[in-house]
């Protein structure tokens, strides 16, 4: 048996009371005597759950990471903050460098307060003489009005530092990260190029080929997902540029530029390769005739393109690799144009018009690449080797006139002897191999 306690009752016998602290969790039951009769009752057991009191909950949601900054930035400070017992206390407590940290009082969040509290506290207010190379480090804290003991709980958030850099530190950082996230452009060409290739291997009549078709799908919806967040990170710089002060198109423009590349590429090339991938896996399901691939190759191939024209402004290297993997493909796409052009024969005009068509985009395709090579570009000791062997590469190209014998290949389809034409573009294939 537990622990009996009376209980007070009242003068008409009808009520009783009681009033204790609760410091744990319990059972207890309420027994009684009926006044007149002498019957002895007693109540089922209840349970009595003491909750123990709770840390207040506080996370700095602004800024979401150390700032780098030049002097003057204008600085968002945000919050979330909850507690059982309400806030007691609450402050930003920052130091400058490392010397000894000083506490500002901030108004109370309510306790209906869930969401994002602002912070009204403007650093260049309170520190009138920041210099470049300073840091601040900065956490908000919160005390709740817990009655224990050892008094109220105190909690910090994550700590958030600014840096103060000069305004050509600044901007190499920014250009630094911008050429990351041209990096992560690179990845992705990378691997959109390996998926032209495998795609131009597939076999409809493979047991696989439906599955690989779906994992395919899958692959784009994840690049597509992948060019939309380096375009989000990209306009975030923007944001950041402008918070510094550096708004204008000299330092904003590239990277504007660079974000509606990302959604074209994203909106128009990706969402297609994927759709046509769709078509292909849903043509194989018909036994009735062969699936045909073309389609589908041709929007990889396309989207891959377009991924290698943002990754030649890296740099001298970056523009190398792509260079010898697009003339490889085209190189394919021209050997291919060169054995339909052979099997061509005399067949419909309708076919022939494909082959030309053909034919003068892969022209268009091989103007546009070496015209996007950066022309005015300095290069340094490291990388001065490779800028000379990629100029003198684009000039060989240009010297050897490779688009306009495409195009007289073009005319060429239909109108001469197929044997004469496959020469044209066999000399074409053997310029590009040089």
């Amino acid at each position: 048996m537990g622990h009996l306690q009376q209980l007070a009752i009242s003068d008409d016998g009808m009520q009783v009371t009681m009033e204790e602290v609760a410091t744990s969790s319990r059972s207890y039951t309420f027994a009684w005597k009926e006044k007149s009769k002498g019957y002895l009752f007693k109540s089922p057991s209840n349970y009595l759950q003491v909750k123990p009191d709770e840390e207040p909950q506080v996370e700095l949601t602004k800024p979401e990471k150390n700032i780098f900054a030049t002097l003057g930035r204008k600085l968002d400070i945000a919050f979330r903050a909850r507690d059982d017992h309400g806030i007691g206390e609450a402050s930003i407590r920052y130091r400058v460098n490392k010397v000894e940290e000083k506490s500002v009082s901030i108004a109370l969040p309510n306790q209906d307060q869930q969401g994002e509290i602002d912070l009204d506290w403007d650093y260049r207010a309170a520190l009138t003489n920041l210099a470049v190379g300073d840091s601040v480090t900065f956490v908000v804290e919160m005390a709740d009005r817990y009655p224990g003991e050892g008094g109220p709980h105190r909690v910090r958030t994550q700590a958030r530092r600014l840096s103060i850099l000069s305004k050509n530190d600044y901007l190499t950082r920014m250009y630094r990260q911008k050429l990351r996230l041209l990096n992560m452009v690179k990845n992705l060409y990378r691997e959109e190029r390996g998926v032209h290739y495998l795609i131009k291997e597939f076999e409809p009549s493979s047991e696989t080929f439906i599955q690989t078709c779906q994992l395919e799908v899958v692959r784009q919806e994840l690049i597509k997902d992948r060019l939309l967040e380096i375009k989000q990170r990209m306009a975030a710089l923007v944001e950041d540029l402008a918070l510094n002060n550096f708004s204008e198109e000299l330092y904003t423009g590239e990277l504007t530029r660079l974000q509606s590349d990302l959604q074209r590429i994203a909106d128009d090339h990706i969402s297609l390769v994927s759709s046509k991938l769709k078509a292909l896996s849903t043509a194989a399901n018909d036994k009735s005739k062969k699936a045909d691939t073309t389609e589908a190759v041709d929007a990889v191939n396309f989207a891959a393109r377009e991924l290698g024209v943002m990754v030649l402004q890296l740099g001298f290297n970056e523009a190398t690799e792509v260079m010898a993997r697009e003339i490889h493909a085209i190189s394919e796409d021209q050997a291919n144009l060169r054995w339909r052009t052979i099997a061509s024969g005399s067949r419909s005009q309708a076919n022939h018009d494909d082959l030309i068509q053909r034919q003068d985009k892969l022209a268009d395709w091989i103007l546009r690449l070496l015209g996007s090579i950066p022309q005015d570009r300095e290069s340094t000791v490291e990388n001065a080797l490779v800028a000379f062997k990629l100029s003198r590469l684009t000039k060989e190209l240009t010297r050897a006139s490779i688009a306009p014998a495409m195009r007289k290949a073009a005319g060429s389809i239909g109108q001469a002897p197929s044997e004469k034409t496959a020469a044209l573009q066999a000399d074409v294939i053997k310029d590009l191999s040089r």
